[in-house]
């Protein structure tokens, strides 16, 4: 009987120790497995952040600076002047933020509360003044409230604009004037501007062009029905570009309030353009006209231009008096041309003709 027990313990022996055995390495087989794809994954989804260093040096100085270690951040009161790269920052109140490169500045408040003096932003030639903004050194990106830029030909003026980097800016109820007392600061509002509720300032080569939606015409601060479904106000400081003309607003005893000149400039290569403008008064006057230069070096030069007005004077129903009512239907043409000298050394051609109804 025991020894019957003891055959049977060997017999059975080497299938349990090769079911052991199996188990032992399926274990260990799945525990490398296991182990690679740990592995693997660590080593294809762990991504080592690359922290952002600021391109220069920031220099600041002010009347009065605070240093908080702790948020690493510094404030810098009265007459604070920030200078990084090309960019200036002047202003009553700036912070600046060690780490993430933010730069918040606001302007001189008085005891209630509103601004009396405004930031200045200044990058290249382009000085932007703004109630306060904040601008990030690495990306360049910014918000400004209250800005007014100054230009070559005009002054642009905002509620709000959201710098999107180096040559775009987004800009939130947009003016437009040419008036030379605001630009001269004799007046703190324009006679005259070009109102858009949504524009977009592009810089290239340091030439500026203001792209606008829909865009009104307001004198004295009362919007009147002279709108465009869009504004288009060209490369300012360019010499040759397509754009709105500023008209010239006013009044005549005969005539009524009036607007003059305002029209559309296309230049059509370096040898043609074309411009369109006319007036209209609120006595029912009205003016069109068409001009077109074109010049070919060596060649020739000239001027050709045609004009149609309908001019009301007077008060309607009177036929007696200095108010007598009058109604003028005019219109005219004009050419002038000329050849340029060295074009023919023998013949010579000019001409100028001038045509009109009165």
């Amino acid at each position: 009987m025991f020894t019957k027990a003891i055959k049977s313990i060997l017999f059975f022996s080497p299938v349990m120790v090769c079911t052991v055995s199996f188990g032992q390495v399926k274990q260990n087989n799945n525990d490398k497995d296991h182990s690679k794809i740990v592995s693997d994954s660590v080593k294809l989804d762990t991504i080592i952040p690359v922290k952002e260093k600021l391109e220069f040096v920031v220099e600041h100085n002010s009347e009065d600076e605070i240093h908080n270690r702790k948020k690493r951040m510094t404030y810098l009161l009265r007459k604070a002047h920030v200078v990084y790269g090309d960019m200036t920052i002047d202003a009553d109140y700036i912070e600046l933020n060690w780490d993430t490169g933010d730069v918040y500045a606001e302007g001189k408040r008085d005891s209630i509360g509103n601004i009396i003096e405004k930031t200045k932003f200044t990058q290249g030639q382009q000085e932007i003044l703004q109630d306060a903004f904040k601008v990030n050194f690495k990306t360049k990106v910014g918000i400004a409230y209250n800005i007014r830029m100054t230009q070559e030909d005009g002054i642009i003026i905002a509620d709000k604009a959201k710098r999107v980097n180096d040559s775009v800016m987004l800009l939130k109820r947009a003016d437009f004037t040419t008036d030379t007392y605001f630009k001269e600061g004799k007046d703190t509002r324009p006679d005259y501007f070009l109102r858009a509720k949504e524009g977009k300032m592009i810089d290239k080569n340091g030439k500026k062009t203001l792209i606008t939606g829909p865009i009104n015409m307001w004198i004295y601060d009362v919007p009147t029905p002279l709108a465009l479904p869009f504004g288009y106000i060209p490369a300012m400081g360019a010499k040759r570009a397509a754009g709105i003309l500023m008209p010239r607003p006013g009044e005549r005893t005969n005539l009524g309030f009036f607007i003059e000149d305002l029209g559309f400039y296309v230049p059509f290569g370096d040898n043609f353009d074309l411009k369109l403008s006319g007036d209209v008064y609120t006595k029912g006057s009205w003016a069109a006209r068409a001009e077109s230069t074109y010049k070919k070096r060596y060649k020739y030069n000239g001027r050709l231009a045609a004009n149609v007005e309908n001019r009301l004077t007077g008060i309607k129903g009177l036929t007696e008096g200095t108010n007598a009512f009058s109604k003028q239907n005019m219109f005219g043409v004009m050419w002038s041309h000329s050849q340029d000298p060295k074009a023919n050394p023998y013949w010579l051609f000019n001409a100028n003709v001038n045509f009109s109804s009165s």
